[in-house]
């Protein structure tokens, strides 16, 4: 888990998985990665399941009792024409915003890489959940693979959280044509990719990197040419 912790950032994610991978290649092993995205996660989860978290990793007291008085009793309106609307109060969500809400956010995740196999290899950024594996067959890789997936939204529900199928995505890495793995949750089948933008770094199936490249050096360019336009010698800024 690196997202808003200190001393730990997206590239640290990014790296244990390429490694893995790099690693599990020389070996002539297989390898595939599930990219997952936690549908409304900051707005969605659980005032309970972070309170949950916080007396299993020791945090009572004044602590929990402050904490307690932060997210209870919560309560919204909404302005409109004709005067605000009813106020509602929620049990979920951390406020958009607030210095506390990654941290409290991570907690209520803090158990999932315990709660699955060793098998699986696990990297949690805010929102962003990676699962990655390696097995000499690939239906090994599709078994891990659906498993975990199966478990993490299990995992999620209790916590008042869920994935969004649409954002997922598998990518195999590979340098030879297959056949897509099938993996699916909760009845719905995941995107088979070549490529996946994983923490602002483009993954591809090869790690070649090209597109990755392609796609810096197109925003490399358009900037240069922004550059050129405010230095001209007769126009732009001075």
């Amino acid at each position: 888990m690196a997202g808003f912790r200190r001393d730990r950032s997206s590239i640290d994610n990014v790296i244990a998985l390429v490694s893995y991978v790099q690693h599990e290649r020389s070996r002539k092993r297989l390898s595939a990665a599930l990219f997952l995205d936690v549908k409304g996660a900051y707005d969605n989860v659980l005032h309970e399941a972070i309170l949950g978290a916080l007396a299993v990793v020791g945090l009572g007291g004044r602590v929990f009792r402050w904490i307690l008085s932060y997210l209870a009793a919560r309560s919204f309106f909404v302005l409109t024409e004709d005067g605000p609307t009813t106020r509602r109060y929620t049990s979920r969500g951390v406020p958009q915003g607030g210095v506390l809400s990654p941290t409290l956010f991570n907690l209520a995740l803090i158990g999932l890489a315990e709660y699955l196999p060793s098998t699986i290899k696990i990297s949690i950024y805010a929102d962003d959940i990676c699962v990655w594996t390696s097995a000499v067959t690939r239906p090994q890789i599709r078994s891990r693979l659906q498993k975990a997936a199966t478990m993490i939204a299990n995992y999620l529900l209790k916590q008042g959280l869920s994935i969004s199928p649409e954002k997922c995505a598998l990518v195999a890495f590979t340098r030879k044509a297959m056949t897509p793995y099938v993996i699916s949750i909760c009845g719905r089948p995941i995107s088979y990719a070549r490529t996946h933008r994983f923490l602002g770094i483009i993954i591809d199936r090869d790690l070649c990197w090209c597109p990755h490249v392609a796609y810096m050096k197109k925003r490399l360019t358009a900037i240069s040419q922004l550059f050129k336009f405010l230095a001209g010698k007769t126009w732009g800024c001075q």
